[in-house]
């Protein structure tokens, strides 16, 4: 059995990986219809029938696929939940890929509020990446782009002007002499231990930052301002963990303040505050902020002041890539509603600080484009009426949702005799037409009831560890076919041409209210992460994980390492 590492926060190691490559050449129809597809120059491939999460995860999976025509891979949904399910799901079957998610600012320019802060820093992680994607190593580390088409509306920093702001540190590199104003610049706080993305701390000759392009904090060992090591540490114990020899620094924010776009920022600025009600209090505090050079929260705004022509996520891509559009019509719908949302909001005069214009701060669909020679994949349950082009490649691939099989045992009370035998009769059904069917387990408490399931009905499985990426040691089983997985799955789908079914245990034991309270810790740091002060008003009651409850009383700017902060 396999045994690696599920940390999706720190590398794996070289026999990790190869562990994982070899388990992922399990058979695939579509990969191979892609395949023949691409050598035929087909450059836009139409796949009807399927608009499953779990389909196109496991062909994004699979080696054949990959070794396709070695292009990054860009999945395109219309929603971050949709982005979250993938992202789940890509981490069922692969723990090594590196998956970087393009979201737009969870609120609108438009509302008076904030973007949350890990909007800005999963953005600006999607274009430092998305600039490396033609290096050998970037191969090897299997990076996936997943973006929602919000996310792609929302224009960027020119491809030079955000690019010129991101650097590759190794050892033996000097960092800036004036360490605390560089990392202002690119939008990085001063902290007293660093927690979070997007802060830095500076003790004598030991740093520490988390950059928004890493996955966990870098701790540096100085020597003058050379960099003599580089390490990983965890942000919740502080304690160094894997040693590194470089790592990659991108902004905080998309834009820069810089003294070359000062001035023009501040007229811009001050142009789109005429006639509108904005607070004078707040207003004088952000101006003297970007006199200061300085970020604070809702700056984002400030992005088509900045520069003179912004530019779309797409063209910070450096090569061809592979465009995989899952459910392209609600994807349409989806971006016409949000522009519409955008330029009905705009009407209104507004009291916001910063008042963008819809189309200096958003593209419509349409007019978004790839790199050319980019390949097309589109997931549609519904087939095409118009007349294919040269071009194209039209097929079919189908997936079932198997909602009865979960309705049928919901309506019925489980354990009973009647229960049981639906159970045996759709689990035989499978089986009997040499399918494998893989149920992913929560936690031990379903295991054992489910094994006590399957074997008051007299099943043989084998049951897949949480930490067991071997897929083909399970998909070219000879004589097993029913597989217990170790790891959640948030959709249950029958993937007909490959006779694969993946259950989840809910569909077997029904999904139970969650209680709130007993969220995890994770659960609770990622909504915390996407709250912004946006949100509280003078006087709310706060609680901090630490150091309880306290009131808000606005922000202040206070002097942090030399350094002038909100």
């Amino acid at each position: 059995m396999s045994s690696i590492s599920t940390n999706p926060n720190e590398p794996l190691s070289s026999q990790d990986l190869v562990k994982i490559m070899e388990g992922c050449d399990y058979p695939h129809r579509l990969a191979e219809i892609l395949r023949r597809a691409f050598e035929k120059k087909k450059n836009h491939v139409h796949i009807t029938g399927t608009n499953s999460l779990v389909s196109v995860s496991y062909l994004l999976s699979n080696t054949l696929y990959n070794n396709i025509n070695y292009l990054p891979n860009v999945v395109i949904v219309g929603s971050l939940e949709r982005a979250d399910q993938l992202v789940k799901q890509l981490r069922f079957f692969r723990p090594d890929f590196s998956i970087h998610v393009l979201p737009s600012f969870d609120v609108s320019p438009y509302s008076g509020l904030y973007p949350s802060p890990a909007s800005s820093w999963m953005r600006c992680d999607f274009l430092y990446w998305a600039a490396h994607n033609d290096s050998l190593k970037f191969q090897q580390e299997k990076h996936i782009f997943v973006a929602t088409v919000a996310g792609l509306l929302q224009k960027t920093a020119p491809f030079f002007n955000f690019h010129k702001r991101c650097q590759l540190f190794k050892i033996g590199a000097e960092l800036p002499g004036k360490l605390a104003q560089y990392f202002n610049s690119l939008g990085y706080q001063p902290a007293p231990v660093v927690e979070d993305k997007g802060q830095y701390s500076v003790r004598g000759g030991i740093v520490d930052i988390f950059s928004t392009a890493e996955k966990t904090p870098i701790r540096l060992e100085l020597f003058g301002d050379q960099i003599e090591s580089i390490r990983t540490f965890s942000h919740q114990t502080q304690l160094s963990l894997n040693k590194r020899d470089h790592f990659h620094l991108a902004p905080v924010y998309e834009f820069e303040l810089s003294d070359e776009n000062l001035e023009s920022v501040l007229q811009k600025y001050r142009k789109q505050l005429e006639g509108r009600p904005v607070d004078s209090a707040e207003k004088e505090d952000s101006l003297r902020s970007l006199t200061q050079k300085n970020y604070f929260p809702g700056s984002e705004y400030a992005l088509p002041y900045t520069y003179e022509k912004l530019q779309t996520v797409t063209e910070h891509f450096s090569n061809s890539v592979n465009v995989l559009l899952v459910d392209p019509i609600e994807i349409s719908r989806v971006a016409d509603e949000f522009l519409q949302t955008q330029i009905n909001d705009s009407k209104a005069a507004g009291s916001s600080l910063f008042h963008p214009k819809v189309e200096e701060m958003y593209d419509s669909y349409e007019s978004i484009l790839w790199p050319i020679d980019s390949k097309k994949i589109e997931f549609a349950n519904l087939a095409y009426l118009d007349q294919e082009d040269s071009n194209e490649e039209r097929l079919e691939y189908s997936t079932n949702a198997l909602s009865d099989f979960s309705h049928v045992l919901s309506n019925k009370t489980a354990g009973t005799q009647e229960w049981l035998d639906v159970v045996a009769a759709r689990i035989s059904a499978w089986e009997s037409e040499k399918n494998k069917v893989l149920i992913s387990i929560k936690n031990q408490t379903h295991l054992d009831r489910i094994k006590n399931i399957l074997n008051q009905l007299d099943y043989r499985y084998e049951v897949i560890e949480s930490n067991d990426y071997n897929w083909n040691k399970y998909f070219h089983h000879n004589t097993l076919q029913l597989f217990l997985v170790m790891r959640e799955l948030p959709e249950t789908a029958f993937l007909q041409a490959e006779k694969t079914i993946f259950l989840r245990d809910d569909d077997f034991l029904g999904k139970k209210q969650k209680n709130k309270a007993s969220s995890s810790y994770e659960e609770f740091s990622d909504k915390a992460k996407r709250l912004s002060f946006g949100d509280l008003k003078l006087n709310d009651l706060v609680v901090h994980v630490k150091h309880g409850v306290g009131v808000y009383e606005g922000l202040k700017i206070m002097n942090i390492g030399g350094v002038d902060s909100e």
